[in-house]
């Protein structure tokens, strides 16, 4: 698939229950939706954000995605601030604490 088409397949955040909040969930949701923006199927709690291919587009597309699942207020430099998707959900967690 090219970068350029609008990703049109149904979004698994939007789909799923709401979660918790626990730290399996918030990664998994991560884990999901970075793989769902990046289209790509190998994407782990361990995987990196810009190793994995992610550009500055991808990363605003990622944190529209989570802040809404969410409801945090966080900046499209947050995949490129965290060493991993779990660094990433942690985020989210302690910014959904505050």
């Amino acid at each position: 698939m090219t970068h350029s088409q609008p990703d049109t397949r149904p979004d698994p955040v939007a789909e799923s229950a709401p979660g918790t909040g626990s730290e399996p969930d918030t990664v998994d949701t991560v884990v999901r939706t970075a793989a769902l923006v990046l289209q790509r199927d190998d994407v782990t709690p361990a995987s990196n954000f810009l190793e994995l291919g992610g550009t500055s587009l991808a990363a605003i597309h990622l944190v529209e995605k989570l802040n809404r699942e969410f409801g945090a207020e966080l900046t499209p430099l947050a995949p490129f601030d965290t060493e991993d998707m779990r660094g990433l959900a942690e985020l989210y967690r302690t910014s959904a604490a505050s």
